[in-house]
């Protein structure tokens, strides 16, 4: 094989042993139920939480794989990440790694460094926080709280400026790779919680979800 054949053929050999690694896996081991994520997740009408404007009863369409393309590209405020975040958290969630990915919370980590060195000067860096939230976040970095862990207890809106879909996906995507099936396919469907028709049609296949997020964990090693 001469080097030209052997540069051509690489890319076709890569997603071979992409598939091969792949097959490894097969099912999971334990399938992801509707059940597994409803116990991690709320799943309860979805309706409530849709920003989209179109029929919240309509089953729209079963593009499960696109929608999940679509929230792996996506750098926009994230309506799903307060309902995840905790999950998240309890699974391995750090910081700064959380916000890679996407410029407008990468832009956020000086300053967020410098309101855990220097406690005092929160108020400078939560102006739109009350009070009440500013000194319960003083006190918790007091405590030796972690920023992830005080990133758990703030409003939606403020999570959803910080933890992106794009990295967001990534994070669920290394849990699949550790076998954390169930909060993966969770986490994964939480990107889709501000429309009601992808957010019910990744909730019919959380398997699907769970191979896909598996295969995303093999390409990116």
């Amino acid at each position: 094989m001469n080097r030209r054949t052997l540069i051509t053929s690489l890319p076709l050999w890569t997603g071979m042993c992409a598939l091969a690694r792949l097959s490894l896996f097969g099912e999971p081991v334990e399938p992801v139920t509707r059940a597994a994520v409803d116990g991690l997740l709320d799943t309860g009408h979805p309706e409530s939480h849709c920003a989209m404007r179109h029929d919240h009863n309509a089953r729209g369409s079963d593009d499960w794989a696109g929608s999940l393309r679509w929230s792996a590209s996506d750098c926009g405020h994230n309506e799903g990440a307060g309902a995840a975040i905790k999950l998240a958290v309890k699974n391995g969630l750090s910081y700064p790694g959380m916000m890679y990915g996407c410029a407008a919370s990468e832009s956020l980590i000086p300053q967020i460094d410098q309101a855990i060195k220097n406690p005092a000067a929160l108020d400078q860096y939560l102006g739109m926080a009350s009070p009440s939230q500013i000194a319960a976040v003083r006190d918790m970095l007091k405590q030796g709280k972690s920023f992830t862990e005080i990133l758990a207890t703030a409003p939606d809106e403020a999570v959803g400026e910080v933890w992106r879909r794009r990295p967001m996906l990534g994070f669920a995507s290394s849990l699949a790779r550790k076998g954390a099936l169930a909060p993966a396919v969770a986490i994964a469907i939480a990107s889709q919680w501000h429309n009601c028709q992808e957010f019910k049609c990744l909730l019919r296949h959380p398997n699907e979800v769970a191979r896909w997020l598996q295969m995303q964990a093999i390409v990116a090693s």
